[in-house]
């Protein structure tokens, strides 16, 4: 698991579960998910952890070269009694987290990658 920091300056960048770059820019985290999903704030390496150590991998219902990846929140140290939702798009070398928010379960419409 990585440690968790209030914010952070720079891009991060980690592998999933398959060894797949992915990388989680600045510029997302500050325009998209701290403002969207303030719950998040100080926790951006749960989502590294989400993607690194999921507990299921769906395939995105609407877009096919996107991965939901979702990870029980409790168990990145969030505390919240459900998921952290990570989608990363793939059309790019490393691939971009392009949201991350919780939700109270696996998207019913969504098809399984993994496990």
């Amino acid at each position: 698991m990585f440690p968790s920091y209030l914010d952070f300056h720079r891009d991060l960048i980690g592998n999933d579960y398959a060894g797949r770059r992915i990388t989680l820019t600045v510029w997302l985290w500050h325009t998209k998910i701290r403002r969207a999903h303030p719950e998040l704030i100080g926790h951006h390496l749960a989502v590294l952890n989400a993607f690194a150590a999921p507990f299921c991998v769906m395939r995105d219902k609407t877009y096919p070269y996107r991965l939901c990846y979702y990870q029980e929140a409790r168990s990145l140290g969030l505390p919240f009694d459900e998921y952290l939702k990570v989608v990363v798009d793939f059309r790019t070398n490393p691939a971009l987290v392009v949201t991350a928010y919780l939700v109270g379960r696996v998207h019913q419409r969504e098809m399984q990658v993994w496990p």
